[in-house]
């Protein structure tokens, strides 16, 4: 080793231009390969931040029916690590000039932690009782005399055109009438950066799962089996 490291040694010496020109070079390219290696993670990063920030953590989604039955069949899979439930659209009747009804959603708390809608707030927090709600900008516009913090009761209940139940999300019906369930009283505890249309009939409001009117244990529209990876 020490004739090997001697040797070195002397070549260098005797020939300086091309041993100083073969460790600019190596020292050019490793510097190259740094900055490039460098930029791709960083590339890669903020790709993987914008995704998640717009579209919510890695997850599963099922469509239509899921049954509360099946839950510890889904959490028991060895690849999930989160279970986020979102309840089925509910129909409040209000009071606006624009818009017929309120459109309220309700989701589990894991659900509010790894899912985009908490990036829609512009200001207040996400529900953390089932009793609280974020309600779309667009209803503050025709009620600036509401503000996070006060209480808001909503009539509760079904659109219905002729005998037919229709769904919440539907254009509006001519002739439609509201059907009145129940009323709820809620806590305003944020302010939706969420628009919808002139043709839609209704305003976008979400709360935590439990404070929508339907049974903890019943039929849930969208469930999420969400291994989470950053």
């Amino acid at each position: 080793m020490k004739i090997l490291r001697e040797y070195t040694l002397d070549f260098i010496r005797r020939n300086k231009r091309t041993s100083c020109a073969i460790m600019i070079a190596l020292y050019l390219a490793s510097t190259f390969l740094s900055a490039l290696c460098g930029f791709i993670n960083t590339m890669w990063k903020d790709t993987t931040t914008l995704t998640v920030f717009k579209s919510g953590d890695w997850h599963g989604e099922l469509f239509g029916e899921a049954f509360v039955r099946d839950l510890p069949l889904i959490k028991g899979y060895s690849t999930v690590d989160s279970v986020l439930i979102k309840g089925d659209f509910i129909t409040a009747d209000i009071e606006d000039p624009r818009r017929e009804y309120l459109s309220l959603r309700c989701a589990n708390a894991a659900y509010w932690k790894h899912m985009p809608e908490k990036n829609e707030l512009t200001d207040g927090r996400i529900p953390a009782a089932s009793n609280e709600i974020v309600i779309s900008k667009q209803y503050f516009e025709n009620h600036p005399e509401l503000k996070i913090g006060d209480t808001i009761t909503l009539p509760m209940g079904e659109r219905v055109k002729d005998g037919t139940v229709l769904q919440a999300t539907e254009p509006l019906r001519s002739g439609e009438t509201f059907t009145k369930k129940e009323e709820r009283t809620f806590t305003i505890v944020g302010i939706l950066d969420a628009a919808t249309p002139l043709l839609c009939p209704l305003l976008l409001c979400n709360g935590l799962h439990g404070g929508c009117g339907y049974p903890a244990g019943g039929i849930h529209n969208c469930l999420s089996a969400v291994p989470v990876h950053r």
